[in-house]
């Protein structure tokens, strides 16, 4: 990455990853058109797994060890690459994609570059708010940390909402020659980012409002794009929905041994799909825990146990008739953290390595 950096963009400092870097680690673009491959974010959202393990985990040892090279590299290269705007008076990352979707050019005709994109700049700020984060963690203050604390204030917004209501894929509100497209990358700060929450009502509204206009135009098509609707839809709340594409899953998008297919093969739909049960049973990016927030309408009765929650808290969840009837926490250091359930919600006292109890009213019951 960090050889790409320097010999592809002449930024002496810092790592990145292309769109198409893989087990085999190869930083390098790949690509034949810039449509599909000169996508520059595949190291920043890598980087984001690193700070989510620490989350999850909270091993300072990992955060100061591993995660934060990794995030302090990715800031650096950042840095860097991004360039001064006057009109807006902002830090924009160009030339930038939004991966494999084109809209239509001042001249009538397709592109796919542009003069930045929502989901890069929610990846950089992202980065950004990881590293700055994680320095005050570590106790760090340097002059590097500074310098990302300045250029975040001015960088360009990756969360604009446009006139019709729909979150902004590009700078301006572009005309797109494929309304329907399968990716939804302006999305990136709803699901797996988490800068869209039910705090920001007016981007909660817009998220759901550009759903609406991709699938209205025949949108989440193949089985990972759908296995991603159904995060999207756990991080709206919205179970309804959620429902309906699980269904549409299994009936469209999965092969006989339950293979994700694109088609061919992609094991994107397999693992999306886990990822998006775990976030309808249980979301802790908000910085509480909350239980059940978008459980499918078919899914009358069950039970799940040794879900991991961010502050390392295991969870235990049992429902019934759609409701929640008995909720188990264990945490690996004494902790307080708000639960909410519904309309419901209690701070709780954790205590280290014991699990506590409670009823579907968020009563303690093992007192």
């Amino acid at each position: 990455g960090k050889t790409t950096a320097k010999a592809q963009y002449g930024i002496a400092r810092g790592t990145m990853a292309h769109h198409a870097t893989d087990l085999w680690a190869p930083a390098f673009m790949r690509a034949e058109r810039a449509y599909w491959g000169s996508w520059i974010h595949g190291g920043g959202w890598a980087g984001q797994h690193y700070w989510e393990h620490y989350r999850f985990t909270q091993d300072k040892a990992f955060l100061r060890n591993r995660a934060y090279p990794i995030l302090k590299s990715l800031s650096e290269f950042y840095l860097d690459w991004l360039v001064w705007d006057e009109k807006s008076k902002s830090w924009v990352s160009t030339p930038e994609t939004s991966p494999e979707n084109s809209y239509i050019a001042d001249d009538g005709q397709p592109a796919a570059v542009s003069f930045g994109s929502a989901m890069g700049h929610q990846i950089i700020a992202e980065v950004f708010d990881n590293t700055l984060e994680a320095a005050k963690i570590l106790d760090i203050d340097d002059d590097f940390v500074k310098e990302v604390s300045e250029k975040r204030k001015d960088l360009h917004p990756g969360v604009v909402v446009g006139a019709d209501g729909r979150i902004l894929e590009w700078n301006e509100p572009y005309e797109e020659p494929e309304k329907g497209h399968r990716h939804m990358s302006h999305l990136y700060a709803l699901h797996p980012g988490d800068a869209i929450t039910a705090e920001n009502q007016a981007a909660f509204n817009a998220a759901q409002k550009t759903i609406d206009f991709r699938l209205q135009h025949g949108g989440a098509g193949t089985g990972w794009s759908r296995a991603w609707m159904i995060s999207f839809n756990a991080r709206l709340l919205d179970s309804i929905s959620a429902t309906q594409n699980i269904r549409k899953f299994f009936e469209i998008s999965i092969a006989d041994n339950l293979f994700d297919e694109h088609p061919p093969f992609q094991i994107d739909g397999n693992f999306g799909f886990t990822a998006g049960v775990a976030e309808l049973l249980l979301q802790s990016h908000e910085g509480f825990l909350r239980i059940l927030p978008a459980i499918p309408t078919d899914w009358a009765k069950g039970k799940i146990s040794g879900l991991k929650a961010r502050g390392n808290i295991e969870v235990d969840i049992e429902w019934e008739k759609g409701k929640l009837t008995k909720l188990g926490l264990k945490s690996a250091q004494a902790q307080s953290i708000n639960v909410k359930y519904g309309e419901l919600e209690q701070e709780v006292i954790l205590p280290a390595g014991l699990k506590v109890k409670f009823d579907g009213a968020l009563n303690r019951v093992d007192i």
